[in-house]
């Protein structure tokens, strides 16, 4: 779930600048339970669509998900609606510790086992 949200902040800037977040897509994401009532009300009430799509990933983010495969739906919704490029850029993106973490895990274990 952690890794799915950090792929969207990662690319929120992508995805905000090519989502195009007409009503009938919308609607298709709350009917799946992605989002709910508030949040929906929420969206439809900015008034660029840029900021739409700005509170809609946001709250992609910050949520704690009721459906466990949240993100494959969104994805699979992506591709299905003609965003395959970011659907390519989302799976494209490589999670991982930065250096400087493992350098400091690695430490911290060899301390822990000497």
């Amino acid at each position: 779930d952690k890794v799915n949200k950090t792929r969207l902040k990662v690319n929120r800037v992508n995805l905000v600048q090519a989502i195009k977040l007409d009503d009938e897509l919308l609607s298709k994401i709350r009917q799946l339970n992605l989002i709910d009532t508030q949040e929906h009300i929420n969206i439809i009430n900015k008034t660029t669509r840029e900021d739409r799509v700005k509170i809609l990933i946001d709250s992609l983010i910050t949520k704690n998900h009721s459906r466990k495969d949240w993100y494959f739906v969104f994805r699979n919704l992506l591709e299905q609606n003609n965003y395959s490029d970011l659907v390519t850029f989302l799976d494209n993106t490589i999670i991982k510790k930065p250096e400087f973490v493992k350098k400091i895990f690695i430490s911290s274990t060899r301390q822990m086992m000497s």
